[in-house]
């Protein structure tokens, strides 16, 4: 598992069942170029949960649920549909996982890295979007990234009076959410911000 598919596997946007479906199911079965054809009945059956000792139907996906996981898969970009079919659902359709997840060979980030961006806090004086910030901010469709010094300064003086906790990856989250708010209310503000991570001078 390269960087590229490990970062797109972590998401938060990123369901249980997708998540199983590309791990257990659709990377290897894939074949040589990444191809994977869609089949129903064989995922429904592979994502299935039974009891160990009964052998008991614990859980069964239902053919709503996996339209929705490949939907899902499709969005974070863990597999590519050339060409949507005609139907509601992606029965005998062609799923590819991307050339970017299948070679891109960059190591993963250290454990302790990962441990660090895992790690839950509270909001402070000197927090910043993280460097995966622009990559959460395009998973949630927020296309303007901008954002003023005052708008930070917002953010951070309503969390800290709150003391909740959360990782670098859910204060990102809420950042795009507060922003996306935001940008319909402040359309007229020049922003300090224009890029890929932290403030500009003016």
């Amino acid at each position: 598992m390269n960087r590229s598919e490990y970062a797109k596997l972590s998401s938060p946007f990123l369901s249980h069942l997708a998540r199983s479906m590309y791990l257990f199911a659709i990377k290897p079965n894939s074949d040589s170029t990444g191809a994977y054809s869609v089949d129903y009945a064989t995922l429904i059956h592979r994502l299935s949960v039974y009891t160990p000792d009964t052998n008991e139907l614990q859980y069964k996906p239902s053919t709503e649920e996996i339209t929705a996981a490949i939907e899902n898969l499709i969005k974070i970009q863990l597999i590519r549909l050339d060409q949507k079919p005609d139907s509601s659902h992606f029965q005998n359709a062609v799923v590819t996982v991307p050339d970017s997840v299948q070679q891109d060979n960059a190591p993963l980030d250290s454990a302790d890295e990962l441990t660090r961006r895992q790690r839950r806090y509270s909001m402070h004086n000197d927090w910043m979007p993280s460097p995966q910030f622009p990559g959460v901010a395009k998973s949630c469709m927020l296309i303007n990234q901008s954002y003023t010094e005052i708008e930070i300064a917002n953010f951070r003086a309503f969390w800290m009076a709150r003391g909740i906790l959360n990782n670098e990856c859910e204060w990102d989250y809420k950042f795009v959410q507060y922003l996306k708010r935001i940008h319909t209310r402040t359309a007229h503000i020049t922003p300090v911000y224009s890029g890929n991570i932290g403030l500009q001078n003016k």
